[in-house]
């Protein structure tokens, strides 16, 4: 290799030819590195002193720049900044110094051992299991108030159901109830319903999640499992921010195996992201092809040989998952099985739920001392 120098000392006007300097370079082997000396001889009274040390610091600046791999190596040493496994961002515990940050809400008392452990765990599995989260109390006043519903239905409330073989939305009416169907956001009609999903177990970890309140934006009330393909929420809960939201699923009874129960992939949250149409994280509207992400989701789970779970939650139990976390109801459900559950998804109360983007009028109302709710019908 050749390292070459031209220096020179320009003036707009000067007496002359500059001459009285020397400059010697020595080089020396230095293990991997090479030690590099300059020394400037300078004659007596030379008047452009101060323009030589000028330039051979510039030089000498400039030298690294020429070097392979010097600079890929500096910026990695200063710039080992926290970086978010998605493009999209996420919750802190996404960061890659999560870890880090752990222990130091421990040590400045902002987390206690226990919920410590429950942010590794979290972090590790992309899921929280909280046993007997939410109050026996609680369960019976929800299913009181429910009955009362299917005896006289609100029209306000949609279902989701499948009639003659053809999946739709209708308004809540007794027949529902006898069908395979989703009662959407219940949450908005029912006080207790809020209850279940702020109970103070789910509140407390969501909240030192989000390190902010949480709004509940939507809920979904099954009766059956509904055998739904394994899948990632961010494909079809659209937020402002993508990554910034929670699953929560309630058992409303002792779930039994073949009833179509809640299966995840654990650790699949940190799987290769899907993009849609190579840009978005939320399947845009309209767009009919989705064979291909839930084969994504589940080979890319398995090439890392994540271990499929089976969620045989009891009564008053509640699952926490990540936005991420690929997860779905087992296939071919008996149908004399039921599986009678509550499931809502949870956002920081700064963020805004897609609805809310297109329709700025959606407010955010207050439950209680804790917790604030929403929902995409607003009559």
């Amino acid at each position: 290799r050749q390292l070459v120098f031209d220096l020179g000392v320009v003036l707009a006007a000067g007496p002359g030819p500059v001459t009285g300097a020397l400059i010697e370079v020595d080089l020396e082997p230095d293990g991997t590195e090479t030690e590099l000396e300059m020394r400037l001889h300078l004659a007596e009274g030379q008047p452009l002193a101060d323009l030589y040390r000028e330039a051979m610091t510039a030089m000498l600046g400039r030298l690294p720049l020429a070097l392979e791999g010097f600079v890929d190596r500096f910026v990695e040493r200063v710039s080992r900044f926290p970086r978010y496994r998605s493009r999209f961002g996420g919750l802190w515990p996404d960061l890659s110094d999560a870890e880090g940050r752990i222990d130091g809400k421990l040590e400045l008392g902002l987390l206690s051992e226990t919920e410590a452990a429950l942010f590794r765990a979290w972090c590790r599995q992309g899921y929280l299991h909280l046993p007997g989260a939410v109050a026996e109390d609680d369960i019976r006043r929800f299913e009181t108030d429910l009955e009362e519903l299917w005896a006289e239905p609100d029209p306000e409330i949609r279902v989701e159901c499948c009639r003659d073989g053809q999946f739709g939305f209708e308004a809540m009416s007794r027949d529902h109830r006898a069908m395979p169907h989703k009662v959407l956001d219940i949450h908005g009609r029912s006080a207790s319903a809020r209850d279940l999903i702020f109970s103070a177990p789910i509140l407390d970890f969501v909240e030192k999640l989000f390190e902010r309140p949480a709004l509940a934006f939507q809920s979904l009330l099954f009766e059956r499992g509904t055998g739904q393909s394994m899948h990632q929420d961010t494909a079809f809960v659209g937020l402002s921010s993508p990554m910034e939201f929670v699953g929560v699923w309630i058992a409303l009874e002792d779930i039994r195996p073949g009833s179509g129960e809640l299966c995840y992939y654990e650790g699949s949250h940190e799987i290769d992201e899907y993009l849609w149409l190579g840009r978005s994280k939320v399947k845009p509207y309209g767009y009919m092809d989705e064979d291909e992400f839930f084969r994504w989701v589940i080979e890319r789970s398995e090439e890392r040989g994540l271990e499929k779970r089976r969620f045989l939650a009891r009564r008053g139990d509640a699952l926490i998952w990540h936005a991420d976390l690929v997860h779905g109801g087992s296939p071919d459900p008996d149908p004399a099985l039921t599986r009678r559950s509550l499931v809502s998804h949870l956002c920081p109360v700064d963020v805004d739920p897609e609805y809310m983007v297109r329709d700025p009028d959606h407010r955010r109302r207050r439950h209680g001392e804790r917790g604030y709710w929403s929902q995409m019908n607003r009559g």
